[in-house]
């Protein structure tokens, strides 16, 4: 039996495949990735947005319990 030889070049073409194969499976890693690392960052921002929520009611509150004086009335003079 003769051994079967490949056709000159055909080797190289079967390696850019597998380049851009390789290439192509490293960009899908790397956008699951950052997508990933985004959905944790919104998550994160959106914790924060709650805990500023909670500050300014908590400050409203505070704001509310404040009694002002009762107004008084002055002089030209500067008098009471």
């Amino acid at each position: 039996m003769r051994a079967i030889r490949p056709r000159p070049g055909s080797i190289r073409r079967v390696i850019w495949v597998y380049v851009f194969l390789g290439i192509g499976l490293a960009g899908l890693v790397t956008a699951i990735s950052y997508a990933v690392w985004l959905a944790h960052k919104a998550s994160d921002l959106y914790s924060e947005v709650r805990m500023l929520g909670r500050r300014a009611e908590e400050a409203g509150e505070l704001l509310a319990r404040i009694e002002l004086p009762a107004e008084r009335t002055t002089t030209l003079d500067g008098a009471s």
